[in-house]
């Protein structure tokens, strides 16, 4: 049976695999969602003392739009490929 570190050790590498592929299509799949993403950030009701965290953060949204409009977004991704994509398209 596997460990919990060789379990985590093989999501970063099929995470890091699989992040170029989020690069790719991204656009395509943004404009898909945005209207789920939208309509997610309006049923949170953010405001300006909260604080969000956005865990298995992916390509960073819905976070990304949050964070344009707050002064604090905080996301995490277990691949430290695909963390440094949403870095490049935080605002």
């Amino acid at each position: 049976m596997a460990t919990a570190d060789e379990i985590r050790d093989a999501q970063r590498v099929m995470w890091a695999k699989c992040s170029p592929g989020w690069d790719k299509w991204d656009p395509i799949i943004a404009d898909q969602l945005g209207p789920v993403g939208e309509a997610m950030i309006a049923s949170l009701d953010v405001s300006d003392d909260q604080l969000h965290l956005d865990i298995a953060a992916g390509t960073g949204e819905p976070g990304l739009s949050i964070a344009r409009s707050q002064p604090m977004d905080l996301g995490c991704h277990a691949g430290d490929r695909h963390r440094g994509g949403t870095r490049a398209r935080r605002p």
